[in-house]
């Protein structure tokens, strides 16, 4: 009898060790750990870091307008470089398309911003015009974006079917930098323009504009644009817009983007 009891205990014991709940799911049944060895704990996989992209237009192979003896490839990386320099000063996390003078194709571009944990998007240029006095500063975004991009941005926004979406976005970057570009180099002011047409802002999930930075067709400001002075005055500048732009868009998720009844315009958006 009593060899029955001391066996009905242990198996009890063996029971209750192995018993699985949510504070011991198993716990007794796991292989002991050799001599050494520690637990192994699972972590989340954590986000992607948030990052801007500063993207040189042009490089290598491809080397952009030409004139007073300066291709657009030589303004746009330094001035690129010193932009990306400035912002890490801020402590932004930065993505260069290129660092160096290599080819990329716009494609390419594209898909660098459209990485996970992008928060915008801005390439740098150089202008040309066949009038030689002209110069200054001109600043795009692109409206409307692509069909994908749009599709995508109408899902992730969960709209009813009599409803679409405006994204203002892109225009309130460009006017931020714009103005910040203006104030930091007193450069000429040629405006905010729409152009969607161009593959780097239509194609682009996030915020995303192209900056011309002036010139190359006006001596003057080619001779400008190549001094380290004027590179990091127009880096300053452009710098202080994203940061306006990301400040405004930190304390508000909807910052930029309108939902619009298409039966109350009649479709029309």
């Amino acid at each position: 009898m009593f060899l029955i009891f001391l066996g009905g205990f242990w198996f009890c014991l063996w029971q209750l060790m192995h018993r699985q709940t949510p504070e011991n799911p198993g716990f007794a049944t796991l292989p002991p750990l050799n001599e050494g060895q520690r637990p192994v704990t699972v972590v989340p996989e954590a986000p992607p870091p948030k990052s801007i992209v500063i993207d040189p237009g042009h490089g290598g192979e491809d080397p952009g307008t030409q004139g007073n003896g300066m291709f657009e490839r030589q303004g746009t990386l330094p001035i690129g470089l010193a932009l990306a320099k400035e912002l890490r000063n801020r402590r932004y996390n930065v993505v260069l398309t290129r660092d160096t003078d290599s080819t990329l194709s716009l494609e390419s571009r594209a898909k660098i911003a459209n990485e996970p944990g992008r928060v915008c998007f801005v390439s740098i240029h150089l202008n040309y015009s066949d009038t030689p006095k002209s110069n200054g500063i001109e600043t795009y975004y692109g409206w409307p974006k692509r069909w994908d991009v749009l599709k995508d941005l109408r899902q992730s926004r969960k709209l009813e079917p009599d409803q679409d979406i405006l994204d203002h976005r892109s225009k309130l970057l460009a006017e931020a930098i714009h103005r910040s570009a203006l104030a930091s180099t007193r450069a000429t002011d040629r405006e905010v323009r729409n152009n969607p047409a161009l593959l780097v802002l239509n194609s682009i999930r996030v915020p995303s504009v192209l900056v011309e930075c002036g010139f190359v067709s006006n001596k003057s400001e080619a001779e400008k644009i190549q001094t380290a002075e004027y590179q990091e005055n127009l880096a300053r500048g452009i710098a202080d817009g994203i940061e306006q732009y990301l400040n405004a868009a930190s304390s508000n998720a909807d910052y930029g983007i309108e939902i619009v009844n298409t039966k109350a315009t009649g479709g029309k958006k």
